[in-house]
């Protein structure tokens, strides 16, 4: 993916975390803004679940996956996520498989018949 593809994520990533469209980290030291990366954790799906349990308990079906070699390291997120999620007693699939973020159109024979079983 070009870089310029990953600046604009993560300029769409700023203007949902917040509204201002500033980063929550100096360009140039990298340095964090504290207050601005409280707003940005208000949105992270880990801290989420514990005020959402009982919606997300609600759910007829709650499928994840990702590749064990993910190149944004996506896969200690959702390993993180999927931990909260059976703490608090919410039925999910979680699953990972030998790939990455990218080419991974194959994995829909697997997410889709789940889905497809969750909405009949």
């Amino acid at each position: 993916m070009g870089s310029h593809i990953l600046a604009l994520m993560h300029v769409c990533m700023a203007a949902t975390y917040d509204e201002s469209l500033v980063l929550p980290f100096g360009l140039k030291t990298c340095e964090l803004d504290q207050q601005r990366w409280k707003r940005w954790l208000a949105h992270d799906p880990i801290r989420r679940v514990v005020s959402h349990v009982d919606a997300l308990k609600q759910l007829k079906g709650l499928y994840m996956d990702c590749g064990f070699r993910d190149q944004y390291y996506i896969h200690y997120g959702m390993r993180q996520l999927s931990n909260q999620l059976e703490k608090y007693a919410i039925e999910h699939t979680y699953e990972e498989f030998n790939g990455s973020h990218s080419g991974i159109d194959y994995r829909l024979d697997e997410s889709l018949p789940f889905l497809y079983e969750c909405i009949q």
